[in-house]
């Protein structure tokens, strides 16, 4: 199948089945829920967050990542490209993401596996079954399966099917949403999910519009509903310096948290291990410039949060025992 047309759909039907574009399924995880936990990555999102560490995972469509360690510089990509996207630059190849037409032939003809594309079709039973195998540890540690991404309401249909088959399992469910999605397909998918880690990213819609694409409305809205009846629910803020990390920008995040009902944050120290995804994926990085913050200022944002009376934890890991 050409992959113009494989990965044109997040979410599609054939013979009645539900499909989502997986980009990826991460075992052993300890930090997107309580215990152990599998980690499935769809592949579509409606925000375009500058600092985004899965840009992968961004679009619907087919994402060629390179990784110019197991190039071996045969350059039979370069000859085998339909679409001329690919070129040699200072002896390595660069691949151009807007001319790329997903058609394969790279991957197909690369003998070191240095282009792979990102993004499998699966069913809901594939993905179910995969999941499964580590069953026995989500028992013994209180573990369970998280939906991240991208983010896992742009394909509601998958996600509601996977998530209503785990619940139907006794298997612990928990999602990572960014929030931004309309308040039905919300309301359905919070009916069979445990916990939600929200994203908080910033107070003042112009500059989150600016950072995301988005403005925040939708989101502080859709958090308010959710928390109004749903109980299990950890916020979580990316700490970002010179973007987010302002005292009165923290102190309204935490404002609209404890507003909400929610007693948990969750301080997510930026970091670059993102970067040399978008090297990868042959997009420009713009926070390339950007440093992670130090000690003193992350506790100094988890401290005016603390303040306004939230339990406040450093990293994706907290008080999630206590929830569920």
């Amino acid at each position: 199948m050409h992959l113009t047309v494989f990965y044109r759909l997040v979410v599609l039907m054939i013979d009645g089945k539900e499909l989502g574009n997986i980009s990826n399924i991460q075992r052993f995880s300890v930090h997107d829920g309580p215990g152990i936990r599998t980690v499935v990555f769809l592949k579509g999102c409606p925000l375009r967050c500058q600092w985004c560490q899965n840009p992968e995972a961004r679009t619907e469509k087919g994402c060629l990542i390179h990784v110019p360690a197991r190039c071996i510089r045969c350059f039979t990509c370069i000859s085998a490209c339909k679409a001329t996207a690919i070129k040699m630059q200072e002896n390595h190849i660069q691949i151009s993401a807007e001319k790329c037409i997903y058609c394969g032939e790279c991957v197909k003809t690369c003998p070191a596996g240095a282009i792979t594309a990102s993004g499998q079709m699966m069913t809901v039973s594939d993905v179910f079954n995969r999941v499964l195998r580590d069953e026995p540890f989500y028992k013994t540690s209180g573990g369970g399966v998280t939906l991240s991404g991208g983010e896992p309401l742009q394909s509601f249909s998958f996600s509601l099917a996977l998530l209503s088959k785990l619940k139907d399992a006794k298997i612990h469910t928990a999602i990572e949403t960014c929030g931004y999605a309309p308040w039905g397909n919300l309301l359905e998918i919070a009916k069979v999910t445990d916990l939600f880690l929200y994203d908080l990213k910033h107070m003042n819609s112009d500059t989150h519009k600016y950072y995301t694409g988005v403005g925040n409305e939708l989101i502080v809205n859709n958090l308010l509903k959710l928390a109004s009846f749903h109980k299990n629910i950890v916020v979580r803020v990316p700490l970002i310096p010179g973007v987010n990390d302002q005292e009165e920008n923290l102190r309204q995040t935490a404002k609209i948290v404890v507003d909400a009902g929610i007693h948990e944050l969750h301080i997510l120290p930026f970091h670059q291990f993102g970067r040399q995804k978008w090297k990868a994926i042959g997009e420009k990085y713009l926070f390339d410039n950007f440093s992670s913050p130090d000690t003193c200022s992350i506790n100094r944002a988890a401290e005016v949060m603390r303040a306004e009376g939230l339990n406040v934890s450093i990293g994706g890991s907290g008080l999630y025992n206590s929830l569920v």
